[in-house]
């Protein structure tokens, strides 16, 4: 717990799976205070999907959703600094360069969502609460 899902039309080879994994953990890890060993990530591999925002369908989109807890002592502005910081990441192990900007680029991350808010399960462990006095 937290469950990051990379949803991606270009095509990661392996080492960039695992170096954006292994980032991704990091930063969630050290901003959260998280055991690695609850941090999970899934490559969703995407094509020919509909995908449409304002109104018009964009092909090729790359994203990235953050499904992590939400708690008093984790703020808007701690959830604005993750998403920046994950764009981050995608950028250095992707590549983005001016040119790469355009609505034909396959590359570009296209967006970051962060949803707060998750109970959950796992390992047969209920998740405990956001401990304040840990952060």
């Amino acid at each position: 717990m937290p469950f990051y899902d990379v949803s991606y039309c270009y095509p990661l080879d392996d080492a960039q799976r695992q170096e954006i994994a292994e980032r991704i953990t990091t930063l969630h890890c050290t901003m959260f205070n998280a055991p690695a060993l609850f941090v999970n990530i899934r490559f969703s591999p995407i094509k020919d999907e509909e995908y449409w925002y304002g109104g018009k369908r964009k092909a090729n989109t790359n994203r990235i959703f953050g499904h992590v807890r939400s708690g008093s002592n984790r703020s808007q502005e701690a959830f604005a600094q993750l998403a920046e910081e994950i764009e981050t990441i995608w950028s250095e192990v992707v590549g983005k360069t001016p040119s790469d900007i355009g609505p034909s680029n396959h590359r570009i991350l296209q967006a970051v969502f962060i949803i707060p808010g998750i109970t959950a399960r796992e390992e047969g462990l209920t998740i405990p609460p956001v401990n304040r006095s840990l952060l």
